[in-house]
């Protein structure tokens, strides 16, 4: 009877950490096997150790703050709307890793540099991360 149950407990722990890490496709484009349009609701969904692929085109600000895998397939652009951070990566907490990679990230002659990075005890890793001035604010 133990077996079983010490059985069942790791099945079930086993179970939800793969649960926990999902990869979600996000593509401004849409189209069959495509879970968001945009980042924001991406955002919103996904659990810390998520992996987040972003599809070529430009999406909205966004604000992110879950340990989580975002991979921009070149060329993702994210770009500030409306006096808003491009992206903004908040409250990421100690012993978790947030891993930014493959994006342009836009400079607004308004707001500066458009990737804000706050409150976080974890880390925050980018790599290939472009940050390029538009022009617009």
């Amino acid at each position: 009877m133990f077996d079983r149950c010490a059985f069942a407990v790791a099945l079930f722990a086993l179970t939800a950490t793969v649960a926990a890490q999902r990869t979600w496709i996000v593509d401004s484009a849409g189209g069959a096997g495509v879970d968001f349009t945009d980042l924001p609701p991406a955002f919103a969904a996904v659990a810390d150790g998520d992996r987040v692929i972003v599809r070529s085109g430009a999406y909205a600000p966004a604000t992110l703050t879950r340990a989580i895998q975002l991979v921009g397939i070149a060329p993702a652009n994210i770009a500030s709307r409306g006096g808003q951070q491009a992206l903004v990566v908040r409250g990421i907490p100690a012993g978790k890793v947030c891993s930014i990679e493959g994006f342009s990230v836009g400079v607004s002659v308004v707001l500066g540099a458009q990737l804000q990075i706050d409150n976080c005890a974890g880390a925050v890793v980018l790599q290939r991360v472009d940050v390029t001035s538009n022009g617009r604010g």
